[in-house]
């Protein structure tokens, strides 16, 4: 078995893969798989870690002599994350503050707390999360990578970009201004409570963040097969 790693595919990172046991899924950048065989311009592996870690799957090749599965990846140690509630502030490697909060509101009788505080893993994105739209695209290529806190698969909170949070860990793509114009794509944020796009805002100000350098800052690292590292939360 050959250890390789997929690469980035297409604009947000994500490889559209054929499931042996049929179906198609998506694997995130520099996962870890096995190749052992290779036959009708498709080359066939084994997910060697994250949510489908035993799986087997296939990929067409990129062109006849380039592969989406790439050799000479040297996965980093797993990251760290903080993130302090109160001053809506976050630090990752050594970099930060960068503005980030997490939505605490009820609306249409749904209630939504913020992350408690804590020590949580960062799990190895299973999937491109669906709850974003294209507007994002204008502020972060990898908008829908999301990493999920803890390890189970069901967990509904995650650390993830956005303007909107429901209890996740959201980093700021833009700070929102009721008083500005509305912002292409999101004609939406003036209509939902305060709570949900994390106002009102810290007294400090705290500058924004790239998203996409923490996607790149993550994504290649590894705490174990399912954990790309650790996020505490203040």
């Amino acid at each position: 078995m050959d250890t390789r790693y997929v690469s980035k595919a297409g604009r947000d990172g994500w490889l559209t893969v054929r499931l042996e046991s049929g179906g198609e899924i998506s694997l995130p950048q520099f996962l870890k798989v096995g190749v052992y065989d290779e036959k009708g311009g498709r080359e066939y592996f084994e997910i060697l870690e994250g949510a489908y870690k035993g799986r087997k799957a296939s990929v067409k090749r990129k062109t006849a002599s380039e592969s989406y599965l790439i050799t000479g990846i040297t996965q980093l140690p797993g990251g760290s994350v903080r993130f302090d509630r109160a001053k809506q502030a976050l630090w990752y490697g050594g970099k930060g503050p960068y503005s980030a909060f997490s939505g605490a509101f009820t609306y249409q009788g749904a209630s939504f707390t913020q992350v408690p505080p804590g020590s949580y893993p960062l799990q190895v994105p299973d999937a491109p999360h669906s709850a974003t739209r294209p507007a994002y695209y204008s502020y972060a290529d990898y908008h829908k990578t999301w990493f999920r806190l803890g390890l189970s698969l069901t967990g509904s909170r995650f650390l993830h970009v956005g303007e909107i949070s429901e209890g996740c860990v959201t980093v700021r793509a833009f700070v929102f201004d009721p008083a500005k114009p509305a912002v292409p794509g999101f004609e939406d944020l003036p209509k939902l409570p305060a709570g949900a796009i994390g106002r009102p805002y810290p007294a400090a100000t705290i500058p924004l963040g790239d998203w996409d350098d923490l996607y790149s800052y993550l994504i290649i690292r590894r705490a174990n097969d399912q954990s790309v590292g650790t996020l505490v939360v203040q």
